[in-house]
């Protein structure tokens, strides 16, 4: 063998051990990388509240988590900014862990338990800037990822138990799921709308917005007088896009009513507006 072919050959042989092994290291490298992707967002629980570690983590993906880890269903507009998420911090309260994350004051408003705990937070714009809201649906983020009612009988059934814990997940699903007895289901959250728990008449107004659609505005007029603050909060989030409704809602004796109302009026008048 030649000089010169003895050279191709050894150089054959190295590009063939070169590409083999990385052929054997790749998939290591590709594990560590998604190892280091997924340990950029942390949440631990403190006595303090969380405790949020997160680098360059959409903020989608921290608010999906944040439900998880409180307890406490989120919920944005479809046109909300999506910035990337780095900080280091820690707060009892969701608008002040996600105004130390997006290191800028956020507008949220919030609904309450009889007990006095944050059971829906609302997150409305990033540092006073309007998103766009017209048009835009809103996206809610429930803290049990993953559980599910199915559509049908099953969940209208489940919607007039006498568990009012049933009863509530039950309607709150009515507003996502195929279900093929529209007149049945309007009756049932109807009836839903004058039940003695309010968290189940909050709920009651958002499914009935999405299962008869334009229909329900009589109804949520009528929503707009009821006793409890956070039904009529509910209210003005299911009418994001009736100018009707909003209107009367900037009247509503409760401060955070009147502010969702004239936000989500301005936007809805101002589509274009960034």
């Amino acid at each position: 063998m030649s000089f010169n072919n003895a050279k191709k050959v050894l150089k054959a042989g190295c590009c063939f051990i070169l590409t083999l092994c990385l052929l054997t290291l790749l998939p290591g490298l590709l594990w560590a990388e998604a190892g280091q992707l997924a340990a950029k967002l942390k949440i631990t629980e403190q006595a303090t509240g969380l405790h949020v570690q997160a680098e360059q983590v959409p903020l989608t993906s921290v608010m999906k988590h944040l439900a998880v880890a409180s307890g406490i269903s989120l919920h944005y507009l479809s046109g909300l900014a999506n910035p990337l998420v780095t900080g280091d911090c820690d707060a009892a309260e969701l608008n002040k862990l996600l105004s130390c994350l997006l290191k800028s004051p956020v507008n949220t408003v919030a609904r309450y338990t009889a007990q006095g705990r944050a059971a829906e937070v609302w997150l409305l714009d990033i540092n006073g800037v309007e998103q766009g809201l017209a048009g835009g649906p809103l996206v809610n983020i429930g803290p049990m990822e993953g559980d599910s009612f199915e559509a049908g009988e099953d969940l209208l059934e489940l919607a007039q138990s006498k568990d009012p814990l049933q009863r509530s997940q039950a309607i709150a699903n009515m507003a996502v799921s195929g279900i093929k007895d529209l007149p049945l289901a309007k009756k049932i959250l109807e009836r839903a709308l004058g039940d003695d728990n309010p968290e189940i008449r909050a709920k009651a107004v958002g499914s009935l917005s999405k299962v008869d659609g334009a229909n329900a505005r009589p109804q949520l007029l009528q929503m707009l007088t009821d006793k409890d603050t956070s039904v009529r909060l509910s209210t003005v989030v299911a009418a994001y896009d009736d100018p009707v409704i909003l209107e009367r809602a900037q009247g509503d004796s409760d401060e955070q009513v009147r502010m969702l109302a004239e936000i989500s009026l301005n936007k809805l008048n101002n589509p274009h507006k960034n």
